[in-house]
C-alpha cells in the first residue's frame, strides 16, 4: 500500500515497478492537512508494506517525526517512508537522497526485510586482548582510524572516560573498557594516536577533551577528521548527529535502537528522568557492540 496526504499529479509508477493500491488520507486536494480533514478508511493488517508519503502519512500511522532522516529505512517491520516526489520541483537538490529512499524501499519490497548490517563487533575488557588489538592496528597500515569515547559527562571535570572505540577497516569496531588499560596499554594507545594516515572523529572536540583530559592521549589536530564538521559544510540544515547519518550515508541503520530500549526501559523501572541518564548504567555486553558501531560508522 501507498499512503500520500491527498489526489496530487504524483505517479508513483514512475518508480516502483511492483503492484500496489494508493490512497489518500483526504479525498480532496489540501495543502494543510487537520484531523478533521482525513477520510481514509483502509485496513493496514492486509498488507505486508505500507510506504508513507510525506511527514503528514508517516506521523499519522508510524509516528515517524523526521521523514528525511526516517527516508527508505523500515519502522515496526512494516511501515516505510519516503519525501513526496513533487518537493523535488522546489529541492532539486534532494533528488539524489530521494533516490537512495527509492532504492532501499525496493530492496525491502524485493527481499521482504530492511538490510542489516552484519560485521565484527564487540567489547574488551580484558588487558591482554587489548595489547593484542591495539598491535593489531599498529601493524595494519590502515588509512584511518576511527575513535569514539564512552563517558559519564558532557564536561571533563564532571565524569570520566568508560571506553575508547576503535575502527580500522569496514564492519569492525572494537570498545575498549578503560578499565583495562595499563600503562603498556596506553603507550600502544598512543602510538595509534600517532600514525601517519591520521585519525577521524564524529564532533571531534569533545572526545579530544575527554582524552586528553583523563587520559592524556595527545592529538595532531592537522592530521584529525571530523564527520561532524564534514556534514556541516555538505549540508548546513539537516541533523548533523551520527545516528542520523548513519541512516543516510551507510547501510548500519537505526542500530542503537537496543541501547534506546534500555534506557528507557531502565529509566521507567528506576523512576529517572532520562535527561539524568548515565552511560555507566549500561552493561558492558550492550555498550560494547553500540560503542563498536560507533567507531565503525564513523569510519
Amino acid at each position: 500500500a501507498i499512503i500520500d496526504k491527498a489526489p496530487s499529479r504524483n505517479n508513483y509508477s514512475n518508480y516502483f515497478d511492483f503492484e500496489f493500491d494508493l490512497f489518500h488520507m483526504s479525498d480532496v486536494p489540501t495543502k494543510k492537512l487537520l484531523k478533521r480533514d482525513i477520510t481514509l478508511e483502509v485496513e493496514l493488517d492486509e498488507y505486508d508494506l505500507v510506504i508513507l508519503v510525506g511527514s503528514e502519512a508517516s506521523k499519522e500511522y508510524a509516528g515517524i517525526t523526521n521523514v528525511s532522516t526516517m527516508m527508505g529505512h523500515l519502522v515496526d517491520n512494516k511501515f516505510i517512508a519516503m519525501p513526496n516526489p513533487a518537493m523535488l520541483i522546489f529541492k532539486p537538490e534532494g533528488k539524489h537522497d530521494f533516490m537512495r529512499a527509492i532504492e532501499r524501499i525496493k530492496n525491502v519490497f524485493i527481499t521482504g526485510m530492511q538490510f542489516i548490517q552484519l560485521g565484527d563487533f564487540k567489547g574488551i575488557n580484558d588487558t591482554e586482548e587489548a595489547k593484542e588489538f591495539l598491535l593489531e592496528v599498529l601493524n595494519s597500515g590502515a588509512p584511518k582510524i576511527a575513535f569514539d569515547t564512552e563517558t559519564t559527562a558532557l564536561y571533563p571535570r564532571d565524569g570520566y572516560v568508560l571506553g575508547v572505540s576503535l575502527a580500522y577497516r569496514e564492519n569492525q569496531g572494537r570498545y575498549i573498557s578503560t578499565d583495562c588499560l595499563d600503562e603498556e596499554c596506553m603507550y600502544l594507545l598512543q602510538q595509534v594516536v600517532n600514525m601517519n594516515k591520521g585519525s577521524v572523529f564524529h564532533n571531534m572536540k569533545f572526545d579530544y577533551k575527554m582524552s586528553k583530559f583523563h587520559l592524556g592521549l595527545e592529538f595532531d589536530r592537522s592530521k584529525v577528521d571530523d564527520t561532524m564538521v564534514m556534514h556541516y559544510l555538505l549540508d548546513e540544515n539537516s541533523p548533523h548527529g551520527l545516528k542520523a547519518l548513519a541512516l543516510k550515508y551507510t547501510d548500519f541503520g537505526a542500530y542503537d535502537d537496543e541501547l534506546d530500549e534500555y534506557k528507557k526501559s531502565y529509566c521507567k523501572q528506576h523512576g529517572i528522568k532520562l535527561e539524568d541518564f548515565t552511560y555507566d548504567l549500561i552493561p558492558f555486553e550492550v555498550i560494547s557492540r553500540y560503542a563498536a558501531i560507533d567507531a565503525a560508522v564513523t569510519l
